[in-house]
């Protein structure tokens, strides 16, 4: 073969340049993005409000009314506003209510109110196309109140002024929303944007409220919020909002949402068929630097939800310099965004299909990725199928003019699949991913001060359990596609316990292309299947360092030139522009290389000059049927037993040992393989329209043996089934059989006792444990009034403590919408316990959100001013995917007869009936901790979720699993006391102890989960 040519047609056709293409790409449209552009817009916002406010600063309207009906008590709905007390309602009837010129005003008034359809009646707050409809503002100092909008639907409202919604405007108040419409309002003013609402310091909940059909030119379609606003979404849809219109602005963002410094949660929501001009078809996320630098300014906190058929494109009216990019999230700079148990489908953009991201933290966990693409016509365009990754500084205000080093994007994903259609173009590169790091700091280009490490500046990309399958990479123009599945240029890149299977490119790397000095290790994985048209069926890179261990490169091929139907790779020369010549180095070890086709197994472009390719290879299995087992340039084709002794001699003087140590050539194709669950349990929680229970993926890799799936045969060795059976499922491979890794175990999402609550050692007193490797986000509450449907003697105002294991008190609370700061609690946290969807339905009960490290905790209900009643206490785990469980539930109250025995509530959920309970009911053994008065012959019972009882036990050792019961060392320390042990258990349980006889005194019902 002839020798590579490192400076002439054949480098620029191949993409071994160190810059193919990053530079080309990220800095045009990253020195033009949002605030980084234009951030004094922002400044005049301010300026508008007082104006706005003028003469109102003054005006207290209290009213006079509680309940006010409309229009049968005032007869328009501003009167009703100026007359309804604070906390009161208003009512209105049928109809369609035309806001007057403006909107409907709530300025400065010192209230918060409810406004609400009556039962079954629709009503409409109408802006007719010409004003909009409601605006709720506070100056500066004021007290915020919050407004409840209730099954209303807001219409045609329309804005030409900046910084006022098209439908509705809050500002330094707080809103909730309750099963709303919103629709075809839009904004129109020169600079800013929210074509349904603007919020501005705002604490916001929507419930079950629809988003339809509203625009924008500028930015947010539907919403635009900012300046540190909390929203949270709940079972709400948002369907064909646009910020894509004829004439759109350069920079229109967020075709559902656009975010500026807030945090916004996402559950259960669905997105569909929304449009940004520019980035983000569904949701625009973005967080100016602050200090601390390791605090999120912004956060887009994402579960359960879908995003299908979202877009970035510019309308054919506007010329943009720069790639649409983000089909259906964008997020950068100072911010976190956590995605889990959702579903990005049929996403577009020139640039990340579903999911882009500039500097910022992303952690994704069980999504689903399916026919994602970026496409496009030209250079620059068509990254990352789904998802891309930049992180180049550039000389803007973002990065004091190129001078401050800002953080290269981190992502982290987990459980996860990404799928094509296996026909259908999903990028140029980076089928599912395309991820680079910041060059421009690294090395100090474009403009930009060098500025950290070259380790420090790479991209951060780590993938566990993550499934790629059916992902095309084809070439647009003379410009080479590459990376079916994952791309990486200058990236730290670590991928374990992965499938990449029937992904192609017209070019380079079918399954993994990486360049620009790229760090990867990929470990416990499986690349099968995949073609590349020229080279590195499996795995291409060019330059950097390469750590390729226990792991299956198979059946993969190179299907035109016949170059390294595995592997191939080649050391990088200088591009000219600052950026150095690039080794390649590293080892591939105990690796299975078999029955790869086209071409040499391994194919290394090499020189005896500098760069060079050092790469090593030991330990590893590797079959070829009829090709040579490897191909460099300096020593031409070898054998395996060439490879382990060749030594390559440089013009440096040193020597690169090609086989540090042997690698061996099987007797036939070893048979080899893996299978994964994605996600790894069946989905019951879904969006809106959403057919539930959500199946997963199983999808597996093999070669050597004829591939059946939990028994049945298949037609390839490699594929995708759907499936909707929770559990273990098996590959077997001939004699082999291979299971999916083990399935999550349930873990205890809700726990909860009820019992009267009373004084001294009779206090309702709940104790859990949390274990894990990291902390826990739980809502804790105690509830009284809320009870009184069902039960008579309630305890009428609960107030609730939390201590940890030492027995500080670290939170308290008495009603739940008035935050009592101290200890863990910084902040008021009223908004977000209603983002929790679970808030007490009494405004006297209390709770607490927490973020808990791992240990013991004890939460105590009492009444206020000593007064006592029935009461609940209740944890809820609010993390949908935990890294650490509620373990444990120990609660202690005085137990009584009839309604007043002790009731304790369990919900198991995730997993698939792996978990055990072992659930005690505890007394004399009270004696020795200094309670007086323990219930002396405890008794336990256990129901499901429709009452039925499933187990009892009066005294342990009767218990038919008492062996199993003290194996694990759960044994009550006294022979009266109860327990009941079980598995396979998934929903909903209650526990129940009472006194033998009747018997009556402080007890303990206690729920282990293991």
């Amino acid at each position: 073969m002839a020798s590579f040519n490192w400076n002439g047609p054949d480098c620029k056709s191949s993409g071994w340049r160190a810059n193919f293409v990053c530079r080309r790409t990220e800095t045009c449209y990253w020195k033009r993005m949002f605030w980084h552009s234009n951030p004094s817009r922002w400044l005049k916002y301010g300026a508008w409000l007082l104006i706005l406010l003028e003469g109102w600063s003054s005006r207290s309207v209290l009213g006079a009314s509680p309940f006010v009906r409309v229009p049968t008590d005032k007869s328009t709905l501003q009167d009703a506003i100026a007359e309804v007390t604070d906390g009161g309602v208003i009512e209105t009837a049928a109809g369609v209510y035309a806001a007057p010129s403006g909107g409907f005003t709530v300025l400065d008034y010192d209230k918060g109110f409810t406004i609400r359809a009556a039962t079954g009646a629709n009503v409409t707050l109408s802006g007719g196309g010409t004003t909009p409809i409601f605006l709720f503002a506070n100056s500066p100092g004021r007290v915020r109140h919050t407004i409840t909008f209730d099954h209303l639907i807001f219409s045609g409202g329309t804005s030409i002024q900046n910084f006022l919604g098209g439908a509705l405007t809050v500002v330094r108040n707080d809103a909730i929303f309750k099963s709303c419409i919103f629709q075809n309002n839009a904004a129109n003013p020169s600079i800013s944007g929210g074509g349904a609402i603007w919020f501005e310091s705002v604490s916001a909940a929507f419930e079950k409220c629809t988003f339809t059909d509203n625009t924008s030119p500028n930015y947010g379609g539907a919403i635009a919020m900012s300046s540190a606003c909390r929203t949270f979404f709940r079972e709400c849809t948002f369907t064909g909002n646009r910020v894509d219109v004829a004439g759109h602005g350069q920079t229109a963002a967020g075709g559902a949402i656009f975010n500026s410094d807030s945090l916004i949660q996402v559950d259960n929501c669905r997105f569909e068929d929304n449009h940004a001009g520019y980035v983000a078809g569904a949701i625009y996320c973005g967080g100016h630097w602050k200090d601390p630098l390791t605090t999120p300014t912004a956060e887009l906190i994402v579960n359960n939800s879908l995003f299908i058929k979202n877009s970035a494109l510019n309308n054919p009216s506007v010329n943009i310099n720069s790639a649409p990019l983000g089909g259906a999230i964008h997020i950068e700079d100072q911010i976190t965004g956590k995605f889990s148990n959702s579903r990005f489908t049929e996403n577009f953009a020139l640039q990340g299909g579903a999911i882009s991201s500039y500097r910022a933290n992303v952690e994704i966990e069980r999504c689903v990725f399916l026919r994602n693409h970026a496409d496009g016509s030209k250079i620059g365009e068509s990254l990352g199928g789904a998802i891309i990754a930049l992180s180049s500084d550039n000389v803007d205000p973002s990065s004091d003019f190129g001078t401050t080093n800002r953080r290269s994007i981190i992502l982290t994903i987990r459980d996860t699949l990404f799928r094509g259609d296996g026909g259908s173009k999903n990028a140029l590169q980076g089928g599912a991913i395309f991820a680079s790091g910041d060059l421009n700091a690294a090395y100090g280009l474009n403009g930009v001060r060098q500025n950290g490490t070259v380790d420090s500046n790479r991209a951060q990309v780590k993938l566990t359990r993550v499934g790629f399958a059916d992902l095309v990479t084809t070439n647009i123009g003379s410009i080479p596609g590459s990376a079916g599945a994952i791309g990486g240029a200058f990236t730290n890149f670590v991928m374990d316990h992965s499938i990449i299977e029937n992904c192609s490119t017209t070019d380079l790397g079918g399954g993994l292309e990486f360049v620009q000095n790229s760090v990867a290790t990929i470990q416990n994985s499986i690349i099968a299947s995949c073609r590349a048209g020229s080279l590195g069926g499996a795995l291409a890179m060019f330059g950097g360092v390469l750590d390729l261990h226990d792991s299956s490169l198979v059946e993969n091929s190179s299907t035109s030139t016949g170059q390294g139907g595995a592997l191939g790779s080649a050391p990088a020369a200088a591009s000219g522009d600052g950026v150095p010549d690039t080794n390649f180095e590293g080892l591939v070890q105990n690796c299975v290389l078999s029955k790869n086709a086209g071409g040499p197994t391994i194919w290394e472009g090499d020189r005896i000059d500098s760069p060079f390719n050092r790469i090593g290879y030991g330990g590893n299995q590797i079959f070829v049927v009829g090709q040579p087992a490897f191909f460099s340039q300096v020593t031409g084709n070898l054998t395996v037993a060439e490879l382990n002794s060749v030594v390559v001699n440089r013009s440096d003087r040193t020597r690169t040992k090609k086989a540090p140590f042997p690698n061996t050539v099987p007797t036939s194709a070893p048979v080899v393989g893996a299978i994964l669950m994605l996600p790894p349990t069946i989905l019951q929680s879904g969006a809106p329209g959403e057919t539930l229970p959500i199946p997963s993926d199983l999808i597996f890799a093999s070669s050597g043996a004829t591939a059946q799936v939990d028994g049945t045969p298949q037609r390839t060795n490699s594929g995708v089934i759907p499936t909707s059976v929770d559990g273990s499922h098996t590959l077997t491979l001939s004699s082999a059989t291979l299971l999916t890794p083990a399935p999550p175990s349930e873990v205890a999402a809700n726990i909860a006792t009820r019992l009267p609550a009373g004084t001294g050692q009779n206090l309702l007193i709940g104790g859990f444990i949390i274990q894990g490797s990291g902390p826990k986000r739980v809502l804790i509450r105690g509830v009284g009034p809320s009870l009184n449907a069902i039960l008579a003697g309630t305890l009428q105002d609960p107030a609730l403590e939390l201590h940890d294991g030492t027995g500080a008190l670290i939170a308290s609370n008495d009603n739940w919408r008035t935050t009592q700061l101290g200890g863990l609690i910084t902040a008021d946290q009223a908004f977000d316990i209603l983002g929790t969807g679970i808030s007490p339905t009494s405004e006297t009960e209390p709770a607490l959100l927490a973020t808990l490290n791992p240990g013991a905790y004890t939460a105590i209900v009492k009444g206020t001013n000593n007064t006592t009643g029935v009461a609940l206490v209740e944890v809820y785990d609010l993390d949908a995917v935990p890294a650490a469980t509620l373990a444990n539930l120990s609660t202690r109250g005085f137990i009584q007869t009839g309604d007043n025995v002790m009731i304790g509530g369990f919900i198991l959920q995730g997993g698939t009936g792996r978990a055990k309970v072992v659930v005690r009911g505890i007394g004399p053994s009270l004696q020795t901790a200094g309670i007086s008065n323990p219930i002396s012959d405890p008794m336990l019972e256990l129901h499901d979720g429709n009452g039925a009882t499933i187990a009892s036990n009066d005294d342990w050792r009767s218990s038919p699993d008492a062996a199993a019961i003290q194996a694990a060392g759960l044994q009550p320390s006294n022979d009266a006391e109860s327990a009941i042990y079980k598995t396979d258990l998934r929903g909903a349980y209650t526990a129940v102890v009472r006194g033998k006889n009747s018997g009556v005194g402080v007890g303990v019902v206690e729920v282990y989960v293991f």
